[in-house]
């Protein structure tokens, strides 16, 4: 039931069921559409970051309304498709939040009126307008132009401005408002531009406001498209910010703008739209256009409404995809696995090239199938955007969210045997990789984050003793497939005989074989393959690597 002072927030839409049967219009369903909706079953202390975050897949949000302690809230689309696409959606698949199912109907009022924090400047929780990028693993150029493809479908866009700190790619970017930066962070997190590249991180900005002095490929005022233009330099950034605040905030953009990024990972309720690689195909060369972006039978428009193209099952899949992610889910189902040749460790190992790994079961009913529990949801999404159709022991993986929250682990074997991962042991069915000295990111802002590729023929190899051969390494690669070529990455063997240092120098090196699925079966079997170097162990360290020996 809607309360009286809400009356003053919203703008009412007479219909017929005002009195209809003797029942007051606020407390009958209303079937006719609108584009605010109400929601109900929310948890009390439900916030707006949530709400947007399982509405956002349909459409721009406009605003939210959320009746505190009353379990209900009222959310604005950006039109009445988007509306009418959510509660199509959600009345087929079951949407909730922490675990709670919600419903959603249409309202019977026309449009939120109410002060929210969608405006200008910061919200509630350190929200704010003005977003904070870092694009990682920069392989094409990134412009205002491709900026502008990517971010514009969450809201409209005032200001970007790109700038290079610490050999790495960041940008800010205004929004007209709060819900709607917080509708792309809350997508985009975590997220590639381009297939396998140009990873995106999104953190709110403190600044509040930008001033951009010239419209070019850095730097874009899209209030005032009439700024002169100016050849773009590697200070851009720096030069064309200037706060209109006190000192304080002034040096406060200065920081953020020097301050190396920090990356983080997307909490439980965020829901990633599909992932970018699946959105935008990478083009043949840079600068070539963007793909139309596509989930789950619908081509989203410029402004994010999901256009449908097929039938109620298109909506249904677009619905779950969204609730997926918005729970956070952390366990893959990886299937078409070899029964004859499935090994815990192996999984493990190729797993950990996207994240921790945290527990392994395989199915005992299912022996081509198998549970992998990652860190957490974006190792996860890592997990599924680069391994699904992947292959291992010639046979392509097939990876989904699983709907179970985590994996129990069974009773502790007591067989001495030690895996080699360091995983505590575990009946056959079940490994626990919690405390695994092989986790690849178990540092805060590891930067390994910035160097992930998808599965390839070429392996960079690292952590090479001093001293070794190519002919050891052609050798010891050799029994998973054909060594097309190798190549020792930095100073060579001869100067460093030469040139002997109190502590070997220790090196790197490509190594390509015949086939990615020959590169994947040896990086399972030899990452962490221990050399003896004079009684004592070094470790071999295996991944895949976008350079190209031949």
């Amino acid at each position: 039931m809607i309360s009286a002072p809400l009356d003053q927030f919203t703008t009412k839409r007479k219909t017929e069921l005002d009195g209809a049967n003797g029942m007051d219009g606020k407390k009958a369903r209303v079937d006719q559409p609108s584009k605010v909706l109400h929601v109900r079953g929310l948890p009390p202390d439900v916030t707006d970051d949530e709400l947007i975050a399982i509405a956002c897949p349909f459409g721009r949000v406009a605003n939210v309304l959320s009746l505190k302690g009353k379990g209900q809230a009222f959310i604005q689309m950006q039109d009445l498709l988007a509306a009418t696409n959510l509660v199509q959606a959600y009345n087929s698949v079951q949407p909730s939040i922490r675990g709670r199912p919600i419903w959603f109907q249409y309202s019977n009022h026309e449009e939120i009126t109410a002060p929210h924090s969608g405006g200008s400047g910061s919200g509630t929780d350190g929200a704010n307008h003005v977003l904070l990028v870092t694009i990682m693993n920069a392989i094409y150029p990134i412009t205002v132009d491709v900026i502008q493809q990517v971010f514009s479908k969450f809201g409209t866009l005032h200001k970007v401005i790109i700038f290079n700190k610490n050999g790495q790619i960041q940008a800010l970017i205004q929004y007209a408002s709060v819900h709607e930066a917080t509708a792309a962070k809350i997508a985009l997190e975590g997220q590639n531009i381009y297939s396998g590249c140009c990873t995106l991180h999104l953190q709110y900005s403190q600044l509040a406001q930008l001033t951009v002095k010239y419209n070019n490929d850095r730097s874009r005022d899209f209030t005032n498209l009439a700024l002169p233009a100016q050849p773009p330099t590697a200070a851009v950034g720096m030069a064309l910010v200037h706060q209109q605040q006190p000192a304080g905030m002034q040096w406060q953009q200065q920081q953020q703008m020097s301050r190396a990024p920090v990356l983080s990972h997307p909490s439980a309720m965020n829901v990633g739209m599909a992932p970018m690689n699946a959105m935008y195909a990478a083009p043949a060369s840079p600068g070539a256009q963007f793909q139309p972006m596509q989930i789950g039978g619908y081509q989203m428009s410029a402004g994010y409404a999901a256009v449908p193209q097929s039938s109620q099952a298109a909506m249904q899949q677009l619905a779950a995809a969204a609730a997926n992610q918005q729970q956070g889910r952390t366990v893959l189902i990886v299937s078409n696995l070899d029964p004859e040749r499935v090994v815990l460790d192996e999984l493990f190992m190729l797993f950990g090239v996207y994240g921790d790994v945290m527990r392994i079961k395989r199915l005992f009913n299912k022996p081509d199938t198998c549970l992998v529990q990652m860190t957490n949801a974006l190792h996860a999404q890592l997990a599924v955007d680069y391994l699904n159709g992947a292959p291992l022991h010639g046979r392509p993986l097939r990876i989904n969210f699983s709907k179970h929250p985590s994996i129990s682990l069974a009773r502790p074997d007591l067989d001495p045997n030690a895996a080699m991962t360091g995983a505590a042991p575990q009946p056959n069915l079940t490994k626990d990789y919690s405390g695994s000295p092989l986790h690849r990111y178990k540092l805060a802002n590891s930067k390994n984050l910035q160097h992930i590729n998808p599965p390839s023929s070429v392996l960079h190899l690292s952590n090479l003793p001093p001293g070794i051969q190519e002919e050891q390494l052609r050798q010891l690669f050799s029994q998973y497939g054909t060594v097309i070529a190798f190549k020792f990455l930095g100073p060579n063997q001869a100067a460093a005989q030469a040139a002997p240092q109190p502590e070997p120098q220790k090196k790197m090196g490509l190594l390509q074989m015949d086939s990615v699925n020959s590169a994947v079966d040896a990086l399972v079997a030899l990452h962490n393959y221990g050399f003896d170097v004079g009684g004592r162990h070094v470790y071999l360290r295996v991944s895949f690597s976008k350079l190209k020996l031949q």
